[in-house]
C-alpha cells in the first residue's frame, strides 16, 4: 500500500498521469486503488494457488492490471494516463507482486518458527 500510494502520488503530481473522478471529499481519488484494490489483489493472488511459481502469478497479475484493468478505468474516464502507456505499469506490477509474494512467505516462515 504504501509503495502504490507513493508512486502513484509521484506519477500524478509530475503529471504523468491524472484521476477524472473524486470518490470522496478531501481525499485524493487514487487512494481507492492504492490503499484498496491493489492491496486487494496481491493478497488474492497470494492466495491463490500457493504452489504456482510467483513470477507466473505476477505476470498473469501485471497483464491484467495493466491491459485490462487500466484500460477499462479509462474507458470509463476514472483514469487519464496523459503520457503514461499502460505496458510502463507491467514490469511495476510485477515486481511490486513478488516483493509482496516474498515479504509474506518470510513472515509466514517467522510464524513456523515462534510456534
Amino acid at each position: 500500500m504504501l509503495a502504490t500510494s507513493f508512486l502513484d502520488s509521484i506519477g500524478v503530481a509530475l503529471g504523468l498521469w491524472s484521476y477524472t473522478v473524486k470518490s470522496a471529499p478531501l481525499i485524493p481519488p487514487f487512494v481507492t486503488f492504492d490503499l484498496c484494490q491493489i492491496p486487494i489483489a496481491n493478497m488474492f493472488w497470494i492466495q491463490l494457488l500457493p504452489r504456482l511459481n510467483p513470477v507466473i502469478k505476477s505476470l498473469i497479475l501485471a497483464t491484467g492490471a495493466s491491459f485490462i484493468s487500466q484500460p477499462m478505468a479509462v474507458i470509463l474516464g476514472i483514469y487519464n494516463p496523459k503520457v503514461w502507456h499502460h505496458y510502463y505499469s507491467f514490469p511495476i506490477v510485477v515486481l511490486l507482486y513478488l516483493i509482496a509474494d516474498y515479504l509474506y512467505k518470510q513472515f509466514q516462515a517467522e510464524e513456523v518458527q515462534n510456534d
